[in-house]
């Protein structure tokens, strides 16, 4: 994929990739803010769209997309939202960043939607559902509010506050959906902090319960559906009694209650998932591998829902170290991913996009 920021350190790589209009469009962001103090106001959005999945034209400086971090993408079919930060320039120090959201019904102009707005989105078949975080200090719990729109850009409010960090959130084909987070737990018998996995349910995207508390040391990361269900990514704590910390993930499905079923996939010690994908009837989980210290694309593949999971070998695909799948989609052949990887030439991350056969 093109780069837009061959100078920039931080580079400019994708996080989401929807079909769109018989097109692929993905979005994502220059992050400059690691060369500049931190200061958020001067990362930027962009965009690439293809045809196929191979060629890529890229789209930027977009007006609307000035000074802002993107972090992911969706579609209803009609339209795109673009989901993210903006931070205003300040001459008083870096940019504050708040929650933002952006429609287009071409890929080419984007309209940002008012605020507050919300943090997740997705997209369930009567529209969009959103989730407004906030977050008062950085020590303190985050509070979280669901939203409901038709066109990405009004919101109504579809739920009292929640005192808890959402995560994810999800929603099935039949309307249902789950969101995922965290409270403060219970502290360990050293004395460290821990955090309880919490879920929201909803049976039609406009009312919800109150959050459920489901494990104690869990902390969710992504929630999916594939139709039979919803699937979280879920990483566990243990204080072993050497007094060192073990940290595992999981895929975890939920049925109709709350009681999960953990996914039989055979991790190694140094591997991580982050992420679940559908494509067609296929489950993908994605995460990382640590090689010679350094972290590098995994990903898993289920093709009976769960029941039996294998490891794609990865050195073709994933060569040198840095890659990172950040978003998929299906295609007439398989499957397209995007994300980046590091170039150890020039020291610096680089959008790619990877197609895969079934």
């Amino acid at each position: 994929m093109p780069d837009p920021a061959p100078g920039v350190y931080g580079g400019g790589t994708p996080n989401g990739v929807v079909a769109f209009h018989g097109t692929y469009v993905a979005t994502g962001s220059v992050w400059a803010s690691c060369c500049a103090d931190g200061d958020p106001s001067m990362n930027r959005g962009v965009v690439w769209t293809s045809s196929d999945g191979r060629s890529w034209t890229l789209r930027d400086r977009i007006p609307a997309f000035e000074h802002v971090s993107l972090a992911s993408l969706v579609t209803d079919g009609s339209r795109l939202v673009a989901v993210g930060t903006y931070a205003a320039p300040s001459q008083n120090g870096p940019g504050v960043s708040v929650p933002a959201v952006w429609v287009s019904t071409d890929g080419k102009t984007w309209v940002r939607a008012p605020n507050p707005a919300p943090s997740f989105v997705a997209v369930g078949p009567h529209g969009f559902i959103g989730a407004v975080t906030t977050q008062a200090e950085p020590t303190s719990v985050a509070s979280v509010q669901f939203v409901t729109s038709t066109d990405g850009l009004a919101w109504t409010k579809a739920s009292g506050t929640f005192n808890a960090d959402l995560r994810d959130l999800a929603a099935a084909p039949d309307g249902t959906a789950m969101a995922v987070g965290a409270v403060p737990g219970a502290p360990r018998t050293d004395g460290t902090t821990t955090v309880d996995m919490v879920v929201w349910r909803s049976p039609n995207g406009t009312t919800w319960t109150a959050p459920g508390t489901i494990a104690h040391d869990a902390y969710p990361v992504a929630v999916s559906s594939d139709g039979r269900g919803f699937l979280a990514v879920v990483r566990l704590s243990a204080l072993l009694p050497g007094g060192s910390i073990s940290d595992v993930s999981q895929v975890w499905r939920f049925g109709d209650g709350n009681v999960p079923r953990a996914e039989a996939i055979p991790l190694g010690d140094q591997e991580t998932l982050g992420s679940i994908f559908l494509v067609g009837d296929i489950l993908l989980a994605g995460g990382y591998t640590l090689v010679d210290g350094a972290a590098n694309a995994m990903v898993w593949v289920s093709t009976d829902g769960g029941a039996t999971w294998g490891r794609v070998a990865s050195p073709q695909a994933f060569t040198d170290i840095g890659n990172e799948l950040a978003g998929m989609v299906p295609t007439p052949g398989g499957l397209l991913a995007v994300g980046r990887r590091w170039d150890s030439a020039s020291m610096h991350p680089l959008p790619e996009a990877w197609l895969a056969a079934p």
